[in-house]
């Protein structure tokens, strides 16, 4: 939200190269921590540029590209580290704009639970590649899905507050579940975790094709208002 409050005093351009300017000083400022709180306070202040940078990357990328090739300018931009991250993410950008949203996210979904599947019962490491390359494939394809469908769903001059609250949410997602898996693992077992992360991503098929579907009966209703 102080992402997205920004646009209104200052040009996205210069935002964005204020938040890029941030995280370099940051980096660089690790190297002279020498106790905890100054590792946490330049970890804050990472922090705040990161998530300013990110958010107008997304959003600037995005007032560049077409409506009808949103999702593959997204997968674009999103490119991961590896030749199989921008070949998956490619592929499913071209997928998101022929089909929607759910035509990525489902299969994504099913790859995550093969590949939780093979990770709780992983006794080697040819089928532990093999999970992770399930793993890869949803991964690399699902967040600029997701980051897609939240651009395309809201106003321009709402962009940055829907890519602020997203990466925000993502962030919480990442390190309240590493805290509450780590209680589940000191209670079960890591084969126990994996196998019960697959519930999360079943409620998370089910809410997409479910907000999906919400959203095609709105669309209806507000064109009769109109």
């Amino acid at each position: 939200m102080f992402a997205s409050s920004l646009v209104y005093i200052m040009k996205k351009k210069f935002i964005l190269l204020t938040g890029v300017l941030i995280c370099a000083v940051a980096t660089g400022s690790y190297l002279f921590s020498g106790n905890l709180a100054a590792l946490l306070s330049f970890r804050l202040i990472h922090g705040i540029g990161f998530g300013v940078a990110s958010t107008y990357f997304a959003t600037l990328a995005s007032e560049e590209l077409p409506s009808s090739r949103l999702g593959e300018g997204m997968g674009y931009f999103g490119v991961g580290e590896t030749i199989t991250g921008i070949f998956i993410r490619v592929i499913s950008g071209k997928i998101f704009d022929a089909k929607g949203p759910v035509y990525v996210l489902i299969p994504c979904g099913f790859s995550l639970i093969i590949a939780m599947i093979l990770i709780a019962h992983s006794n080697s490491e040819l089928l532990l590649n093999i999970s992770a390359l399930f793993y890869g494939v949803a991964f690399g394809a699902i967040f600029p899905a997701v980051q897609a469908w939240i651009i395309s769903d809201v106003e321009a001059e709402d962009r940055e507050a829907a890519v602020g609250s997203f990466l925000n949410f993502f962030d919480l997602g990442i390190g309240g579940g590493s805290l509450l898996l780590g209680l589940v693992i000191e209670a079960t077992s890591y084969k126990t975790m994996y196998l019960l992360l697959i519930l999360f991503i079943v409620a998370y098929m089910v809410l997409s094709i479910y907000i999906k579907k919400y959203q095609k009966q709105k669309s209806p209703t507000e064109s009769d208002n109109s």
